[in-house]
């Protein structure tokens, strides 16, 4: 693993604690629905920032398209899990 990708795991992390440690103040409307929300809003702006750095998604090192995705799976899991305990 080269010092590019670790910075981009690095940051991945960073994002999704500040993000979560976010969901969790917010306890009121339910944590995994904001952190869903939060992580929804990531990916996007993940996206857009990949878009404007040309990044391209088949990229053999980490990129912003991979954080994208990683932010979307977690956004689908906070919502799967939000419905769950709503139940």
């Amino acid at each position: 693993m080269n010092a590019g990708n670790r910075y981009v795991i690095n940051r991945f992390l960073l994002k999704t604690a500040v993000l979560g440690a976010a969901a969790s103040l917010r306890s009121r409307e339910g944590a995994w629905r904001v952190a869903a929300v939060l992580f929804l809003l990531a990916s996007a702006l993940d996206a857009l920032i990949a878009l404007v750095r040309r990044h391209r998604p088949t990229d053999r090192s980490l990129t912003y398209w991979d954080e994208a995705a990683a932010f979307l799976l977690l956004s689908g899991l906070a919502t799967a899990i939000a419905i769950g305990s709503s139940k």
